[in-house]
């Protein structure tokens, strides 16, 4: 697979294009192999083992069509990624199955990161890459009304590729040491009501609860830049924990109600864990009605969005230069809308 794409990139004179700050030309093309093989280890079935390997390489050419003086294509090659999968599954209950992951996993550097908005090109930036190791449970109970799932894990991660912000307030990305993964996940789903409860002339036909929660204690174990050495400090820009909840309620006129309360801890917004955004606390809810004129579907809808008036950043810039770290959210807002679906 590969892409070709051409960037140019204009002054800005009050929306107005102005000069030439280059046109590049950039072709990408990746590599990969694919195999994988699963089989059952006893013949009631209640062990089963899947097996597969992967690789890739990604090749990224670079031109700057702007320059007369550029002379041959750049390129930036990543190495070759091995990456062997190993799961293995033992069923329990007939709806409940415990398993077992070892996996290694890469991600490779995306164009945006090569080629950053200042036009520079990254020739040296390798893929991140790492060896994850999970156990957990998954199933339901009660039929199928209670849906489970829950996993610990372990992932170390090598390469990491963070991003930077120079003193023009301009990104870029480098890859900067080791990173240490473990966690643990949760997720439920339960239908409180459902429609085979109850009898059809029911006004409430049904109520589905959701969670989830997540802990993220990640760290980092080898990371040095410019003589600061950030070793143990917490990932930047990842919160310790994270839990949502949600609610969904359908009734037989058309009526609906969906709402989600997520809460987050707070979260390092630089390397050397100094600058934090605090918790909060998002409740959104949305009422609505979908009925039928002729052969016309409508959607007509009210939302309220941080109703608590939280005061919280979306979108934080991380390792921001000059402290630019936040992007205030709204306060408490409110919307409606139509959809007509024909």
């Amino acid at each position: 697979m590969g892409g070709n794409d051409h960037i140019d990139n204009y002054g800005n004179q009050q929306g107005i294009i102005d000069t030439v700050q280059y046109k590049d030309h950039l072709v990408l093309e990746k590599h990969s192999f694919f195999m994988q093989y699963g089989m059952d280890l006893d013949r009631p079935k209640k062990w089963h083992l899947q097996a597969g390997i992967s690789t890739n390489q990604q090749r990224l050419s670079y031109s700057r069509l702007s320059d007369s003086s550029f002379g041959q294509p750049e390129i930036a090659r990543t190495a070759y990624q091995w990456s062997p999968k190993l799961g293995l599954t033992y069923r329990l209950l007939p709806d409940m199955v415990v398993f077992g992951n070892a996996a290694k996993g890469f991600s490779t550097p995306t164009i945006a990161e090569i080629h950053p908005s200042d036009g520079r090109f990254e020739r040296s930036l390798q893929a991140e890459s790492g060896w994850n190791l999970e156990i957990g449970i998954k199933g339901s109970l009660i039929g199928t009304r209670l849906q489970f799932q829950g996993s610990v894990y372990r992932f170390s991660l090598n390469n990491a590729i963070v991003r930077r912000v120079d003193a023009s307030n301009i990104e870029y990305f480098v890859n900067a040491g080791k990173t240490r993964q473990s966690g643990a996940e949760l997720w439920l789903s339960y239908e409180l009501l459902s429609a085979e409860q109850w009898h059809p002339s029911r006004w409430i036909q049904q109520i589905m609860l959701n969670g989830s929660y997540s802990y993220q204690p990640y760290h980092f174990l080898d990371y040095q830049v410019t003589g600061n050495n950030y070793n143990g400090h917490p990932l930047t820009g990842v919160p310790k924990n994270v839990c949502n909840l949600s609610l969904s309620i359908q009734t037989k006129n058309g009526l609906y109600l969906n709402s989600m309360v997520n809460n987050t801890s707070r979260i390092p917004l630089n390397d050397a864990s100094s600058v934090y955004a605090n918790a909060y606390t998002l409740w959104q809810a949305k009422l609505g009605y979908r009925l039928m004129v002729h052969s016309v579907a409508l959607n007509l809808y009210i939302g309220l969005d941080n109703i608590l008036d939280q005061a919280y950043s979306l979108g934080n810039d991380i390792n921001a230069y000059g402290g630019r770290y936040f992007n205030p959210a709204p306060g408490r807002n409110y919307y409606a809308g139509i959809e007509l679906d024909f």
